[in-house]
């Protein structure tokens, strides 16, 4: 049985893999392409291995846990994060944003109104496996919750987001724990809303965890669904990872792979429990 630090390295490795890979496809048809491995340009004309939104969200979610001494200290870390990315390139490959979500984005250049949002976009899942990785050790489900809606309501504003974005971090969590999946393999649309995203995760992940084969071809299978290929993609591979490793390889393609590792290395040794 692998090791909880194995297994989160391998789950945010995966995940900024399949970011990565989906990248250059984001908003393409399925069946119009075929992912094999990294290709470079692209819907977003970036070179071969970048990563989007995606993973930037995720590092600066692992920053403010990693320097953070409390919930309000994290949140407000946060924050300055998020400003830090879209205005100056922090937590990016090449000092820019080329890609983020509407929600997140209004949200930041708003300063985080505490307005409720109508929208349900399925970036708040961004924040499902960096908080279910920092709460594994808390015990108390509300608790757990609290920590997701109150990150959550930053950016998505909304309860349906809050809603499906602790049931993937729970979903992280049992699989972490072993625990056995909590799964319930429903039919969902590929269109990128909050519930039809999660649907799809659980569902594609349900299905690719009970079949062999490399987790690199995994992740390809999942681009090649085509749509939101880079968030599809990494959420799933962020589930896959926890269970299966074997990127090593791949993972040095990734551009800029070296700020992610250095990122997750500080988060780990910050929260010790986890080793």
């Amino acid at each position: 049985m692998a090791k909880l630090e194995e297994k989160i390295k391998n789950s945010i490795y995966a995940y900024v893999l399949g970011d990565a890979l989906g990248v250059p496809f984001e908003f393409r048809k399925n069946g119009t392409f075929k992912c094999h491995g990294f290709v470079g340009n692209g819907t977003h004309d970036q070179p071969k291995g970048a990563w989007s939104d995606d993973t930037s969200i995720l590092l600066c979610i692992l920053e403010s846990l990693t320097r953070g001494e409390d919930l309000n200290d994290c949140i407000g870390i946060y924050k300055e994060n998020l400003g830090e990315m879209l205005y100056h390139g922090k937590f990016t490959i090449d000092g820019r944003m080329f890609d983020i979500g509407y929600q997140t984005k209004m949200a930041i250049m708003e300063n985080f109104p505490t307005r409720i949002s109508q929208r349900c976009g399925n970036g708040c899942l961004f924040y499902s496996l960096p908080l279910a990785i920092y709460l594994i050790e808390v015990d108390d489900i509300d608790e757990r919750r609290d920590y997701i809606e109150k990150y959550c309501r930053i950016t998505h504003n909304n309860e349906t987001c809050i809603k499906y974005c602790f049931k993937l971090s729970e979903q992280c969590r049992a699989i972490m724990l072993d625990h056995g999946e909590v799964l319930v393999n429903n039919g969902y649309e590929n269109n990128g809303d909050v519930i039809n995203t999660y649907n799809l995760v659980i569902s594609e992940y349900d299905k690719l965890s009970r079949i062999n084969g490399p987790l690199f071809q995994k992740l390809c299978r999942m681009v090649n669904l085509g749509n939101d290929t880079d968030t599809n993609t990494a959420l799933v591979g962020g589930l896959l990872g926890i269970q299966q490793g074997g990127l090593k390889g791949h993972l040095k393609q990734v551009r800029g792979f070296s700020i992610v590792e250095e990122i997750v290395k500080a988060f780990i040794l910050k929260n010790n429990t986890l080793v």
